[in-house]
């Protein structure tokens, strides 16, 4: 049975190698070590077949270790595979010159521990087979009776059927560079009849590059007498076709201890080498863009930052989102959605060099690493240039689409920064660009970070407020009054007293709410608050704001009515508020679940009206009951004449439809006497009352 050394200090680590170690096929003994020395010791008395190690322990490093074991004359050619999380190349190469036979990066990737060890160790059994067989043959070498020649000549022939049956190309060379012996899969690869070649030069029987690059090699073992390990080589065969191969040199000795001939074996690891390329390149690229991903943009973000600080250069990153992209998505289906992505990072990756980074993070984000900028108004230049990009169409899916874009724009001057806190400064300025309105650029500034951090503060609060503390969260109602002062309903708004800040404005954690996905928890309970409060109350209408993602979810109407069937409200009592702009977006099963409410006796009001810029067809499509005119175009109404031309043409538009209109916003007896001129009969604001803190959610829950 083969045996297997694994050292590592960190007991977790050496429990999964050695778990690792153990599932190879044919079964091997692994024993650990904690300790390199008590490695050292053990391998001193009976040597391995293969040692897997760290690279950093308090004792030693991986490197020494391997020098340490190359000391003793039974290690001198053992397989040592040196494993560390250090991704510096210095690292690697003090271990492959410390006579390392390969290295792997931790965490390390199952597969490809498997097939790097499963491979050292067919070469160990290889090479222990032949120089089994080799021993023989040159013992019986040294007997001088013909009896003995017969069984050296029995021991040879069996050696090249070994020989010929192993899974690799296996030659021996004398030491004047003449070919002693090559295997039949050797002849057959490089096209050689094996009985020909036996006492030809090296040269004469296999092409020039191979013949210098052997004979080379050859020169090395015969001066410093011991072999060579785990070279790679790329070969082509006789169809031109390369394949890389793992070739090992040892020397034969005869019994005077002469160098008799040199055997070089060579195992086929193409496809190993095909695999390890597939699976580097699905943990670095991304599978849709096949852009760098994440992993692959903090290592080339890392080495950018240190020639930042080493010549002091100026690194610019552009963190991209593309506004709209989410409509796209919920509009024509992720298949869609994927097309556009794909055009967009072609078009945007026209706009970067070589040298730089376009990397995809997630979604519809994307992150441009520029170096070697003189100033800020480079950066400005190139931000000019990314949103040039998107400017025209993209053709996709036999459509055309228009996008804008974001951008946040973090600067290092000096290199200072970490991967993680240059992305996490452009993604706060890419926050500030788009709640500018988006199809723009924000450079980060410190206060920016301050807010990045207030936000998440506050969705973890909202969170722990939703999932175990509702008491923080209230019920507020606001009257909906008719001209002459008589109450018609309620508008139901969310209030949040959190235990540190106190009132939370409606405006700062509802945007949290909506861009951390919240919303939908967040709705269903104001839904269900509402309801039991006008239950309560006997308080007439109740008006609930739903937002574009209640209304995207396939179960919303069931939700609803779940809500109505266990509170005990009419259905006719309720009506769900939709924003003019949310309710644009929804697609047609969305409109379906409204009008399916709709016919069961909840009433839809559009909120915000005026300012989503909806037709007058698409109006007259929608399942709607009334018309809430934003505020907007109320307040000042008195003495602003187009705004009452506004107000006018959408109760005339209302009256057409059959819908029922209210002003939103009324704050002065003016404002409420030109909406009555006007024709406006329903009205809600400050006006006709403040919104009232009713009842906490855990009272209503």
């Amino acid at each position: 049975m083969l045996h297997v050394f694994v050292v590592d200090d960190q007991n977790t680590n050496r429990k999964l190698l050695a778990k690792l170690a153990g599932s190879l096929r044919p079964a091997v003994r692994v024993h650990e070590f904690a300790s390199p020395l008590q490695a050292l010791d053990a391998a001193a008395t009976a040597a391995p077949d293969l040692v897997v190690t760290d690279y950093v322990m308090p004792e030693m490093t991986g490197a020494e270790l391997v020098r340490a074991l190359r000391a003793i004359p039974e290690c001198i050619e053992l397989p040592v595979i040196v494993v560390t999380a250090y991704g510096d190349r210095e690292y690697r190469y003090d271990a492959l010159a410390a006579g390392a036979t390969d290295f792997l990066l931790s965490p390390v990737d199952h597969a490809e521990f498997k097939a790097r060890a499963g491979n050292l160790l067919v070469l160990r059994r290889q090479q222990r087979i032949i120089r089994r067989r080799a021993a023989l043959l040159e013992a019986r070498l040294s007997s001088r009776t013909r009896l003995q020649e017969e069984e050296l000549r029995h021991s040879e022939e069996k050696l090249r059927l070994v020989v010929n049956t192993v899974p690799a190309m296996v030659s021996a060379i004398d030491p004047q560079g003449r070919c002693v012996y090559i295997n039949n899969r050797q002849g057959v690869f490089f096209g050689v009849d094996p009985e020909i070649a036996a006492g030809q030069p090296l040269d004469r029987v296999f092409d020039a590059d191979y013949a210098q690059r052997h004979q080379a090699l050859n020169a090395t073992i015969l001066q410093e007498r011991s072999g060579i390990q785990d070279i790679e080589e790329r070969l082509a065969d006789t169809h031109g076709r390369e394949h890389v191969f793992l070739t090992t040199k040892a020397p034969l000795y005869s019994v005077n201890d002469s160098i008799s001939s040199i055997v070089t074996i060579s195992v086929d690891i193409t496809e190993r080498k095909e695999l390890e390329s597939s699976l580097w390149n699905q943990a670095h690229y991304d599978a849709l863009t096949g852009l760098p991903n994440r992993s692959l943009l903090h290592d080339r973000l890392t080495h950018a930052l240190t020639r930042v600080h080493r010549e002091h250069a100026l690194l610019g990153v552009f963190y991209v989102d593309l506004d709209g992209f989410k409509d796209i998505n919920d509009a024509y289906g992720h298949s869609v959605g994927d097309q556009v992505l794909r055009a967009s990072a072609e078009r945007l990756g026209q706009r970067v060099r070589a040298a730089d980074t376009l990397a995809r993070l997630g979604g519809d984000e994307l992150v441009a690493v520029v170096e070697g900028m003189r100033s800020a108004d480079e950066a400005d230049t190139f931000a000019s240039k990314l949103l040039d990009a998107l400017r025209d169409p993209l053709p996709a899916a036999g459509l055309r689409f228009q996008l804008r874009a974001s951008i946040g724009i973090a600067l290092s001057y000096d290199g200072q920064e970490s991967p993680e806190s240059i992305l996490s400064q452009a993604d706060a300025a890419l926050y500030d660009a788009k709640a500018q309105g988006g199809n723009q650029w924000a450079y980060y500034t410190p206060a920016l970070t301050a807010r990045a951090q207030r936000r998440i503060q506050l969705e973890g609060a909202l969170r722990h407020a939703l999932d175990q503390d509702l008491a923080q969260l209230g019920l507020a109602v606001q009257p909906i009054r008719t001209l002459e002062g008589d109450v018609l309903g309620h508008e139901a708004l969310v209030r949040w007293e959190h235990p540190v800040d106190g009132w939370v404005p409606p405006h700062e954690f509802l945007a949290v709410a909506e861009s951390t996905g919240l919303m939908s928890e967040l709705g269903r309970l104001m839904l269900t608050a509402a309801t039991q409060w006008a239950m309560r109350e006997d308080a007439g209408r109740i008006a609930v704001n739903v937002s574009p993602e209640e209304l995207a979810a396939q179960g919303f109407t069931a939700t609803c009515l779940g809500i109505l069937e266990r509170t005990g409200l009419p259905p006719q009592r309720l009506e769900l508020e939709i924003t003019e702009g949310g309710l644009m977006r929804q697609d047609e099963a969305t409109l379906h679940r409204l009008d399916s409410l709709r016919r069961r006796g909840v009433s839809i009001a559009i909120d915000d009206f005026g300012t989503g810029y909806s037709s007058l067809q698409y109006i007259k499509a929608l399942p709607v009951d009334r018309l809430k005119i934003d505020r907007s175009f109320i307040a000042g109404l008195a003495g602003d004449a187009d705004n009452r031309a506004i107000v006018a043409a959408a109760l005339t538009v209302a009256q057409h439809f059959g819908l029922e209109v209210v002003a939103e916003g009324v704050e002065s007896a003016a404002d409420a006497e030109a909406l009555a001129q006007i024709g406006v009969r329903e009205m809600q604001g400050f006006h006709c009352g403040r919104p009232t803190l009713v009842a906490r959610f855990s009272e209503l829950l």
